[in-house]
């Protein structure tokens, strides 16, 4: 943990400012929303009221952090700027489309400002770049997928800050069950890398079950339908045999059993350790 902040009425936000490295975070206390910035050790920036706003659904600070852009809760909102060295509030950066929300903000290394939109009609969701001065530069559109589930999108930053971002949408198989859709956008090229995973709490996590089969195993776990997300990279693989990370655990064996591979359904038994107890002896 790098530190701990007073909690908000409602969820508070955050975001890395790229060009510091610095959290930037917003406390909402029912009346006003604050916003501040929190160094990598923890220590707090000087707060900045956000006046006239009694709620916060995303914000993010330029590289700079000279301008902070920010999105009211409620609907059809606009992108606002707050002027962060004379602590002031400047003329709104762009307003949102007809029957649309701002979900999320991120700014790119260029400084070029990725604003997350979805529909407040049928939940499709769109992601336009903008410079600084609110001209559009690229713009992509998500609604192929069903997403009418309305769970809010969320933004995070790709390992590439200047040319990449990811998009977490919630696809909808039916009444109970959601998919967890995290998309790679590749800005030059318009290229879109998915990667889906069942989430977890929905009441039906999949068509079938069986204990057997170790993709069963790995839907009954997954991401929320409504959290942030981020993306951190992995380190290299141990020289042994890579593990698929599950572990099952039968009460009827006298051993426990690991996945080598989760997609092949390879296993290796492991032996269960014998339990160790320990005295230890106080005096004065």
């Amino acid at each position: 943990m790098i530190t701990s902040i007073n909690a908000s009425v409602s969820e508070p936000m955050i975001r890395t400012c790229q060009g510091t490295g610095r959290f930037w975070w917003t406390k909402d206390t029912g009346a006003t929303v604050t916003a501040q910035y929190l160094d990598p050790d923890g220590t707090p920036g000087p707060a900045f009221t956000l006046t006239g706003s009694t709620s916060c659904r995303a914000l993010c600070a330029n590289n700079d952090e000279t301008i902070l852009y920010y999105v009211r809760g409620g609907s059809g909102g606009a992108v606002k700027r707050w002027d962060l060295v004379n602590d002031l509030a400047l003329a709104d950066f762009i307003a949102a489309p007809a029957n649309h929300n701002a979900q999320d903000i991120l700014i790119l290394s260029d400084d070029s400002i990725i604003v997350l939109w979805s529909s407040t009609l049928d939940g499709t969701s769109h992601a336009t770049q903008y410079n600084a001065a609110a001209v559009e530069l690229n713009d992509f559109d998500f609604s192929s997928y069903n997403t009418s589930n309305n769970s809010p999108p969320r933004l995070a930053y790709s390992l590439d800050l200047e040319d990449e971002f990811w998009v977490y949408l919630h696809e909808l198989l039916d009444s109970n069950r959601g998919i967890a859709l995290f998309v790679k956008v590749t800005i030059p090229t318009s290229v879109f890398t998915e990667v889906r995973h069942v989430e977890y709490n929905r009441a039906t996590y999949a068509s079938t079950l069986t204990v057997s089969a170790p993709e069963d195993i790995l839907s009954r776990n997954g991401p929320s339908n409504s959290c942030p997300f981020f993306i951190i990279t992995l380190g290299d693989a141990p020289p042994s045999t890579e593990l698929s990370g599950i572990y099952f655990i039968n009460p009827v064996k006298r051993n426990d059993t690991v996945y080598l591979d989760a997609a092949a359904g390879t296993t290796e038994d492991r032996e269960i350790p014998d339990p160790t107890i320990q005295t230890g002896l106080f005096g004065s």
